[in-house]
């Protein structure tokens, strides 16, 4: 997608640990960058609907903040809390703007 759009990127890949207590931290770590500046994403169901959310690797999400604030921006009830996420152990890829 960035080739496409003809965005220049760089991909830098590191041994994904599953052991870590933070895999985004483990990542900056790895890869000897500040935490605020690797980017991780997390990928949940909101009403059958599929987000994705990007946060810096020292940083929390709330899932019925994401939950409240994805059914707010579509206009669907305010019920809070039914996230479904999917995470998938391997080896992380990251891309920084070159």
């Amino acid at each position: 997608m960035l080739e496409q759009a003809a965005i220049a990127f760089t991909v830098h890949a590191y041994d994904y640990d599953p052991h870590a207590d933070s895999i985004g931290l483990q990542a900056a770590e790895s890869l000897d960058e500040e935490p605020a500046r690797v980017l991780k994403t997390l990928m949940a169901l909101v009403d059958g609907k599929p987000v994705c959310v990007i946060v810096p690797s020292d940083r929390e999400v709330s899932m019925k903040r994401l939950a409240s604030a994805f059914r707010r921006h579509v206009g669907a009830d305010d019920e809070a809390g039914r996230c479904g996420t999917h995470v998938e152990a391997g080896q992380e890829r990251l891309a920084y703007p070159a």
